[in-house]
């Protein structure tokens, strides 16, 4: 069913393993940075793939994102796709009509554009600034993790249930405790080998 489906289905399973919601690859967060607040978590060898793949978690559309010009661009290009859709569910009903196809699928809603889709989820799921602090601190602790820094990965961690800029028990979720445990393991037990910093999954 294709690689990106099978990778689709890893990112998947791997949220739960990490305590994320959202969780994409490196590829999809270079095409959404500019309007979402990302969070790299860690980078992955994921079941059935051999590279390892940088992970994201997607915290919400950025309040500081400059969604105008995007806006602007896409109102124009989303009406042509829906012009188009439209088009093609006449023809594909016609088709159906003529060859006594039954079922055939209805016209659906028009399309929104990606403007609008960013500023009602920018009302809906507006994230707290805490949250990018975190982020920014939570990847410097990667970044030691990354260099095999383990005793400044733990204290970057730790400094989050003591600063007073970031939420509330963020000290506590799941993928800093990940990393915090193995940052400690890995000092009673230096790993062996050229380090690279990828997390090999063992589930799917």
């Amino acid at each position: 069913i294709g690689d990106d489906v099978n990778l689709a289905s890893r990112l998947e399973g791997l949220n739960k393993q990490w305590g994320t919601s959202v969780m994409v690859s490196e590829e999809t967060a270079e095409e959404i940075v500019d309007y979402f607040v990302l969070r790299y978590v860690i980078s992955i060898a994921v079941v059935g793939k051999q590279q390892p793949v940088k992970v994201y978690e997607v915290m919400g559309v950025d309040p500081d994102a400059n969604t105008e010009a995007l806006g602007k661009v896409t109102s124009e290009a989303s009406e042509n796709v829906t012009l188009a859709q439209v088009q093609k569910d006449e023809d594909e009903q016609a088709m159906a009509e003529r060859y006594g196809v039954k079922g055939a699928k209805e016209t659906g809603p028009p399309l929104l554009s990606a403007g609008k889709l960013l500023r009602r989820a920018l009302r809906k799921y507006r994230i707290d600034a805490s949250e990018k602090v975190f982020a920014a601190v939570y990847g410097e602790a990667i970044g030691h993790w990354n260099r095999g820094q383990f005793a400044e990965c733990i204290g970057a961690l730790k400094s989050l249930g003591e600063r007073t800029d970031v939420p509330t028990g963020c000290v506590e979720r799941l993928s800093v405790r990940k990393v915090l445990e193995a940052c400690e393991e890995n000092l009673r037990e230096p790993p062996t080998g050229t380090w690279t910093g990828v997390w090999v999954a063992s589930e799917k």
